[in-house]
């Protein structure tokens, strides 16, 4: 698998500390390795059917997944706006 990352992705992760930062990539290195074992991802509801959510403590990795490539949208703090505008 390849994993891409869009340009808001990248802002919202200039924007987190470093340490958290450094988590979030080695979870997303992990989606590589074992995508449909990981107990972390989960499917997003009321959203299109390839959306996928990636939990690392209090922060949300939005991403699509085609089986080949996935596309890492988001990244935001978990609060009540997390999964709007998906």
């Amino acid at each position: 698998m390849v994993i891409r990352y869009e340009k808001r992705a990248i802002r919202d992760l200039k924007k987190i500390s470093i340490l958290d930062r450094r988590k979030i990539f080695v979870e997303i290195s992990k989606l590589k390795e074992n995508f449909f074992g990981n107990s972390k991802v989960k499917k997003i509801t009321n959203a299109p059917s390839t959306y996928f959510r990636l939990r690392v403590n209090n922060y949300r990795v939005i991403f699509d997944s085609d089986g080949f490539v996935i596309h890492i949208m988001n990244v935001r703090k978990r609060n009540e706006k997390t999964y709007k505008n998906l």
